[in-house]
């Protein structure tokens, strides 16, 4: 009896491992480093510095061909793409896809920052904050290290609130989103912050603070080395029609027209 319940024993255990590396084999397979997400990595890491590249390579991949992790992360380098390509995609149901995989895996990071994305899909002001808040939540569960996108979280949130005209807390995420581009040495996104606290304190009659914070945004511009970045043309422009209109606030009409001619030749 006993050699027969060894041997029925053994035979039970090496069906429950067999279905544990059964199991174990599909989650690897879904996870690690295929050709597919190596690809998809390194493009994440120049999204940043060459979004056109990026947009160009990402139609080279048959999505039909790609596992549920690889169409995660397509789908999540495609928003990134397009947003920083000034465009929008046409709905967010690639991103909703992309949203419940992670959520799913428990990938805060990654849901952080699809979460943000999504945000720029909704019309409900309400909607937009809780999706930013809930965002915010998932970057501090993650062990991820790359502050940028939290950036980016602190900046919008401010823009829901600034449209709302609570310019009390858009100011803070503004602050906040300021802090954390400037510990990275992200002049660009330093720039956009200070912008928005000039609109804020130029609504609020606070003349010396918008003037101050848009030069110090126009003086950040003179030392970006990148006159062929569109985003960059547009947010020069951007600072100077404001400037040009709290110029018109303060009375100095000269320096008014000056600053919107130089907004025009760009």
């Amino acid at each position: 009896k006993l050699v027969y319940f060894c041997i029925k024993y053994r035979c039970v255990m090496n069906r429950y491992c067999f279905s544990i590396l059964i199991v174990l084999g599909v989650f690897a397979c879904d996870t690690q480093l295929t050709p597919y997400m190596a690809k998809l990595t390194q493009w994440d890491k120049i999204l940043e510095d060459n979004p056109q590249a990026i947009a160009d390579s990402l139609t080279t991949l048959d999505v039909a061909k790609l596992n549920k992790a690889e169409k995660a992360y397509y789908y999540l380098l495609e928003a990134a793409m397009a947003d920083k390509n000034l465009n929008q995609l046409e709905n967010d149901s690639t991103l909703l896809i992309a949203e419940k995989y992670y959520s799913s895996k428990k990938d805060y990071y990654a849901l952080a920052r699809t979460q943000y994305y999504l945000s720029k899909y909704q019309e409900d002001p309400q909607e937009i904050y809780e999706l930013l808040k809930t965002a915010e939540i998932n970057f501090e569960k993650s062990s991820k290290e790359d502050y940028h996108i939290l950036g980016l979280i602190y900046y919008w949130l401010g823009q829901v609130q600034h449209k709302q005209d609570n310019y009390a807390e858009a100011e803070l995420y503004y602050k906040k989103s300021i802090d954390i581009y400037s510990n990275l040495n992200d002049s660009l996104y330093v720039v956009y912050s200070l912008r928005q606290l000039g609109r804020i304190y130029s609504n609020q009659n606070s003349l010396d603070l918008a003037k101050k914070n848009l030069a110090k945004a126009l003086t950040i511009i003179d030392n970006i080395d990148n006159y062929n970045n569109q985003q960059l043309t547009l947010l020069h422009a951007s600072i100077l029609n404001n400037q040009s209109l709290l110029f018109q606030k303060l009375g100095y009409i000269d320096s008014a027209i000056i600053t919107s001619r130089k907004c025009i030749s760009i």
